[in-house]
């Protein structure tokens, strides 16, 4: 006789000292409940094996397993499809992620260099005012060294006359 989807979802077990695990038998019944449906929208009959001889049998097996082929290739098929498109989303949200990761990162370097070109331009601005400090400091000291050595030499000049005359003098 055969089964129908029906008679999975209405048999009824009774439980019994040390029974089963119920959970695991209604999954299991779920599963064959959904294998009968499907095979009955596709209009295959469940096979009556007291009915057929062993070539219909065989046939009808044979179709059953085409049939059953054919339906988990297509699964297959969509699932990879699936499968192929979520890789994608991923893989261009990833990309984006990236892209934006790299922006950022682009963005503060930037704004480093800036900073580190601007304080360049202050330690420039600095340094060359202390050049010219420095040079300016240089200059006064020059024209004072060379006016205070010709103030010495103007006084050696008058002196050495004077200098002269008493080593002059004392030789005599």
């Amino acid at each position: 006789m055969p089964i129908t989807s029906a008679d999975v979802r209405t048999k009824v077990f009774p439980l019994a000292f040390r029974g089963y695990a119920v959970d695991d038998v209604d999954a299991f019944l779920a599963s064959i409940e959904t294998e009968l449906d499907r095979l009955a929208s596709r209009g295959s009959p469940p096979v009556d094996d007291a009915a057929a001889d062993p070539l219909s049998r065989s046939l009808a097996l044979l179709r059953l397993a085409q049939q059953t082929a054919d339906a988990s290739l297509a699964e297959a098929h969509v699932e990879a499809a699936q499968l192929r498109a979520a890789a994608l989303e991923e893989a261009e949200l990833l990309r984006a992620q990236a892209a934006a990761e790299a922006e950022r990162i682009v963005i503060e370097a930037q704004i480093c260099a800036e900073g580190l070109v601007a304080e360049a331009h202050a330690e420039t601005g600095r340094l060359t005012a202390d050049l010219s400090r420095l040079q300016h400091l240089d200059r006064t000291y020059r024209d004072r060294l060379r006016l205070l050595l010709v103030e010495q030499q103007r006084l050696l000049d008058e002196e050495a006359p004077v200098a002269l005359t008493l080593v002059s003098s004392s030789g005599d």
